[in-house]
């Protein structure tokens, strides 16, 4: 259990984050921030019980930069401008991705050492052993439910749709098994769909800054 901060702690965590260049809450107990130091950028990953340097970055501005945890994971994925990296926060560890097009949120994949890195252009896998990747092609955004896929297929994907057999108009949320090539329409929606993840056994979907629960699967 975390410590009352005395007014002695308190006055200088104000100070600290008075001095911050750009500051992230990642969860109740951890927070990633980045002070200035001449044209660079030094990032900070501060925990209840430590404070620890990571690593120095260019100088970009502040609302270039991000920093989210990665699903059920304890890493985080950082944003600075258009490049990406994984912060392992057990190692203290940042890996750059290999990605020129914008990552737009990470999640986990099947695997530990695997991420589905979810761009502009659609998900890839990405191994972080080896630093690799691969693209997926079936769906642009999508998650594992035992051996069934739960993909978002958008209303301007027509060759995807007719790919699956589907006539509907808007955006989908399709159930598939890639084994049997069963597939179930789950909901046709006019909801700009953004994120599709697995939270705490349960399917959640975000459109605009609202999230629901996906049922009847």
């Amino acid at each position: 259990m975390k410590a009352l901060e005395t007014p002695q702690e308190k006055i200088q965590r104000l100070r600290d984050n008075n001095l911050s260049f750009a500051r992230f809450q990642i969860n109740t107990e951890s927070e990633i921030r980045f002070t200035e130091e001449s044209n660079t950028l030094k990032m900070l990953y501060i925990t209840w019980s430590s404070k620890r340097e990571i690593q120095s970055f260019p100088k970009i501005s502040a609302d270039s930069i991000d920093a989210s945890l990665i699903g059920t994971t304890q890493n985080i994925f950082l944003s600075l401008w258009n490049t990406s990296y994984i912060f392992e926060t057990r190692q203290a560890r940042v890996t750059k991705l290999p990605f020129e097009i914008k990552v737009r949120y990470i999640k986990p994949d099947k695997n530990t050492w695997t991420y589905l890195i979810v761009t502009e252009n659609g998900t890839f896998h990405y191994n972080a052993i080896n630093n690799t990747s691969n693209f997926e092609y079936l769906f642009r955004d999508f998650v594992y439910i035992n051996k069934w896929t739960i993909g978002v297929i958008y209303k301007d994907e027509i060759q995807k749709k007719s790919n699956f057999w589907l006539e509907q108009k808007w955006n989908l949320i399709v159930l598939y098994n890639p084994d049997s090539k069963e597939r179930k329409v789950i909901l046709e929606t006019l909801l700009p769909i953004t994120h599709i993840q697995n939270v705490d056994d349960k399917v959640i979907f975000t459109a605009g800054n609202k999230d629901f629960e996906l049922l009847n699967y």
